[in-house]
């Protein structure tokens, strides 16, 4: 027989019995089709997944996609308030940190921000692991952070006080020009020399400090 003969006597009859009501006051009639079988779960699974589903738990991947979601969602968000915080520490070239205190605490700060963001890069990856091991093959594939580019970028995108910062100790600052001087004197290639000789130096310099010390104190 003719598939288009088929096809309309089909619909006939549908069209006869809605005009007699047969299909009036039916259980669920005028509420939405809930479809007890997930369409992405293997037919091998539906029934367990049938169980747990009345038992008010979620199957093993679920749970771990919703936890995975969850993971992310908490690595945008302490980017974000690290960013509005990086703001308020982070100096503007022109006001850079006097003190070598300052800079000290930035970066410690900086690194515990930076300790806390990789990981949660890492909470994320393992958490894609753990859903390919544990999701139907119907499942997409999540995709996991390269920890290396990813901290790249964080390092561009949170940078630290540059090292040329003025917030740099006396200490630090006549080391420097020590060195320079000896530099000048001797060249490149005479360590040895060098080595000596600013160890005299500083040898003399804090004797100058003692004795203008003494000095006060007599004055005094």
């Amino acid at each position: 027989m003719d598939p288009d003969v088929i096809g309309k006597i089909a619909e006939r009859k549908i069209q006869e019995a809605m005009d007699e009501g047969v299909f009036e006051n039916l259980p669920g009639n005028g509420k939405p089709i809930v479809f007890d079988e997930d369409p992405l779960t293997p037919a091998h699974l539906r029934m367990a997944n049938r169980v747990l589903k009345n038992a008010g738990v979620l199957p093993e991947w679920m749970q771990v996609q919703r936890e995975l979601a969850q993971d992310r969602a908490d690595l945008e968000t302490f980017r974000v308030r690290a960013l509005e915080e990086h703001a308020k520490r982070f100096p503007r070239p022109k006001s850079l940190p006097e003190t070598h205190s300052e800079v000290t605490a930035f970066h410690e700060w900086h690194s515990l921000i930076r300790t806390g963001f990789l990981k949660r890069v890492k909470n994320v990856n393992t958490g894609v692991l753990k859903l390919s091991l544990v999701a139907p093959f119907s499942i997409p594939s999540q995709s996991s952070f390269k920890i290396e580019e990813t901290m790249r970028q964080f390092d561009l995108q949170f940078p630290a006080l540059p090292i040329s910062s003025k917030a740099t100790t006396s200490t630090e600052k006549s080391e420097v020009t020590l060195k320079q001087i000896a530099r000048e004197r001797y060249g490149t290639g005479q360590g040895g020399a060098i080595g000596g000789w600013l160890k005299a130096v500083r040898m003399t310099a804090r004797e100058q400090i003692a004795a203008s010390d003494d000095f006060q104190s007599e004055e005094k």
